[in-house]
Order: structure tokens, then C-alpha cells, then sequence
């Protein structure tokens, strides 16, 4: 709705995981789920110019990797609004 209620807003989509599993592999998954946030936001009537996406893999944790509630919440998509 925001996106709808500010048309000068861009979108930043920024995908993460946890470290379990290869580098690689989660590279993927964190673009995957950036990618389909970015998909359904488009498919709900935002233009694409205004969003973009990327994927940060398990580079960028926000909390503590040995934990099972610190991976949990390493596996996030983040929204960052911006004025270009």
C-alpha cells in the first residue's frame, strides 16, 4: 500500500539466509527470495522500475548462526524504501 500511496517511493528488495548449507546454494535461495517478493509486487500493479532486488546470501547475518532462533531470524527479506 505504501508503494501505491507514494508513487516518488523506489523499493530496495534485499534477500538473506542462514549458514546452513554451501555459500553457493544459499546465494540462490536469498535471490530467490528476493526475486519473488519483487515478482508480487509487480504482479500487484508496481511498476518494476521502481523496485529492484538482490540476493546478500549468508554474508550479512543479523544475529547469531549457532543458534536455531538467531538462523531464524538470519532468513529474512528486507524492504528499504528510498527517493531516488
Amino acid at each position: 500500500q505504501v508503494m501505491r500511496d507514494y508513487p516518488a517511493y523506489h523499493l530496495r528488495i534485499k534477500g538473506h539466509t542462514d549458514n546452513v548449507g554451501k555459500p553457493e546454494s544459499n546465494q540462490t535461495l536469498s535471490e530467490n527470495r528476493a526475486r519473488t517478493c519483487f515478482q508480487y509486487l509487480v504482479n500487484n500493479g508496481i511498476a518494476a522500475e521502481r523496485l529492484g532486488f538482490a540476493g546478500f546470501g549468508q554474508t550479512m547475518p543479523i544475529a547469531d548462526n549457532r543458534t536455531a532462533a538467531g538462523r531464524s531470524l538470519n532468513r529474512r527479506v528486507e524492504f528499504e524504501l528510498y527517493l531516488p
